[in-house]
Order: structure tokens, then sequence, then C-alpha cells
């Protein structure tokens, strides 16, 4: 049986043509999204180096890899859509690409473009060995503007939505000062800045290095922000964080196979404290300024309906069910003084008997609508 002989070199025009194919599909997603060449290439090769879980690359692959296909709008006489090889279809060719599409969605939909241009700066400067060759801060803006519209579709802001609702339900009931839960609530709302993104994603990758290493885990202390470092900490390494709360020692989410522990301090005042721990007992300090702005994203109605009635005081299903019944009785009087173009009868039958929606008064399941139960309205 014979084998094919191991080749020593390597063909020349093969070599270039896979130079020029690379070359050509970064110079059309550059043209097509109006961004540097120089920033595409050098976020794709960071990529290879983020900590990211194997079901945020899946997301990733589903959501924003794949193009779909433009949908037609008739008053418009044209189609609407993204375009087929722009930076994000580029990105996701390969794996380190998909894995800085996994960080890109979870900064830009939270921070938005500018901020988070300037919190992957730092952390290009970070981990790159040649200073020289990196983007500028408003290439990378560029950047990411371009992936912006795909990566809400990924719903890195939904998992920072639930985790503030796990804080206010697990975290906001245990403290008695009323001061000191005002504030957390307040600041739940915020981002970290970009010093601190900075320091999570250096110790993620230690956490998930591949091969030998000493790092057994970490402890992320934060008083600003913890959801948004929760969902990124789920987001990055797969298994939940388990979380405590400053002066209690049982925990309040314990997770046995997750490598991070994360503690919710009362001190508003305090930077964000980042321990690695390494196998001899030795320890690594990482220390980030606070929080200067709020987080900020796009969220479905089912994530946003739970957080915004946390917001308006409703604790429990007895306050559900009084909001409930007044709805009952406002709807179809909000809907006789209304006029709906061509459906003029609109609501001129609707009473509390006939409103759709389940009979439940929990807040988890009910809901009432005057309207067909209608998944798309299409537009004619």
């Amino acid at each position: 049986m014979s084998t094919q002989p191991i080749q020593v070199q390597w063909s020349l025009n093969e070599t270039s043509q896979s130079v020029f194919s690379v070359a050509r599909g970064v110079l059309a997603a550059a043209t097509s999204d109006n961004v540097q060449p120089l920033a595409i290439l050098a976020c794709e090769k960071f990529g290879g180096t983020i900590a990211i879980s194997s079901r945020t690359v899946s997301k990733v692959e589903k959501s924003i890899a794949l193009s779909p296909e433009p949908a037609p709008v008739k008053f418009l006489k044209g189609l609407v859509g993204f375009f087929p090889n722009d930076c994000a279809s580029q990105l996701s060719h390969t794996q380190s690409g998909i894995r800085f599409l996994g960080l890109a969605a979870a900064i830009v939909t939270t921070v938005g473009p500018f901020h988070g241009a300037k919190a992957l700066d730092a952390m290009l400067r970070d981990s790159a060995a040649d200073l020289t060759l990196l983007p500028t801060v408003r290439h990378l803006n560029d950047l990411l503007e371009s992936l912006e519209a795909r990566s809400y579709r990924c719903g890195f802001a939904e998992s920072v939505v639930g985790w503030e609702i796990v804080l206010r339900r697990e975290i906001l009931p245990s403290i008695s000062s009323e001061e000191v839960r005002q504030n957390l609530s307040q600041n739940s709302l915020r981002a970290p800045s970009s010093e601190t993104m900075t320091c999570l994603v250096a110790a993620f990758r230690q956490v998930a290095r591949i091969g030998s290493s000493t790092v057994i885990g970490i402890t992320i202390k934060v008083s600003k922000a913890a959801p948004w470092i929760l969902a990124f900490s789920q987001w990055c390494l797969e298994i939940p964080p388990s979380l405590y709360v400053d002066g209690i020692s049982a925990a309040i989410r314990q997770e046995p196979q997750s490598q991070v522990k994360v503690i919710v301090t009362n001190n508003s005042s305090k930077p964000l404290e980042v321990i690695i721990h390494h196998q001899l007992e030795d320890i690594t300090r990482l220390l980030g300024p606070a929080s200067q702005h709020f987080s900020s994203g796009m969220v479905t109605i089912d994530s946003y309906y739970p957080w915004l009635f946390q917001q308006l005081g409703f604790e429990g299903d007895a306050m559900f069910r009084v909001l409930r019944q007044a709805l009952e009785h406002a709807i179809p009087q909000v809907l006789l003084g209304m006029r709906s173009g061509k459906f003029t009868h609109l609501g001129q039958s609707t009473t509390a008997t006939n409103l759709l929606g389940s009979i439940s008064n929990s807040i988890d399941t009910c809901y009432l609508s005057p309207l067909p139960d209608t998944d798309t309205i299409a537009l004619r």
C-alpha cells in the first residue's frame, strides 16, 4: 500500500491565491461597511485570545454569521437586509473571527459603538505585541457600528436583564438598609468602564486557558454593573458564576462547577476588584475604576416586562392582581375613544369578559389583549 509523500515545500501559486482570496474578502467587507481593513484583520487576530463559551459561539454562528434573505418593501421599492459580504460575514469565516464577534456583541449592544471602541482599544493594547499595527479608536468605532444591527440578535442584553431580575428578587430582600438597597438598584443599571472590561477579558482568558495553568479560579468583588458582569462571565465561560453578597456567608446562588465567584458589595465607592487564584496560594489582583455610564440595549418584551414591573414596585401576585383588574376596565374605555383607520369598530364590542389572554393572576403567565393572537404583522 502506497502513501502520499510528505511535502517539505508548498506551492507558491496556491499560497498566493489563498492570500489574494482572503485579501479580496477583507477589502469587499471593508468597502461595503466603510471600515478600515486593518481594523478587521487586527480584531480577527485578537479573537484567537478571547475566552468565549461554546454556547455563545453557537449563537454567533446562527444569529450574526448567517445573512437572511433581504425583505422587499413595496412602498420603498427596494430591499431591506444585510449585505452578504459585510464585516460580520468576513469575520465569521474563521474561529477567531467568530470569537471576536461574540465579544463585540456583548460590548456594542450594551455600551454602544463609541464606548465599546474605547474598551476594545484598551484590550488590543493590553494584548498586542506590536502597537504600531493597531487600528485607531475611530476605526474600531466604525467596525462596531457595522456589527451593531446584527449583534442585537444574539441576546446578550436580555441576559443582563435576566441577571438584574435575579439580583432584585434574591439579593435586595436580604438587605435591611433602604439606602443600600436603593444604591444597589441604581448601580445595577450601569455598565463597566473600559478598564474594567479589559481586566475581565484578561482574567477570563487565564481561567479558560487550555494546557498547563496554575489558575484555579477568580473572585470578583463588584458594587456597580453586577448584572453585566454576571452575564458576561456566563457569556465567556459557559457556566454561571456563583453569587454572594458581602457580609452574608451563604451563597445566593451556588454553582459547584464554576470557577468564578462574584461578590456584590454594598460600598459603591470601591472600585471593581478581580482576584485570580493560583494553585500555590498565590493571588493576582486586578483593579478597575467604577463605571461612569449606564448600560443600554434592545431586549424582547418577554425580558422587559418582568424588569419593568419590578421597577414599578410590583413585587408579588397580589399587587399584580390589582393591576390586572384595573386594566380589564381601562382597556375597553380607551378603545372606545380610538379610531384606527379602516378598523373603525376596534374595541366597540370589547368588554372585560372577551379580552384575549390567560385568566391567571400571576405576573409570569397573565396577559391581556383586545387584538387577535398573531405573531406576524405584515405591511401591505
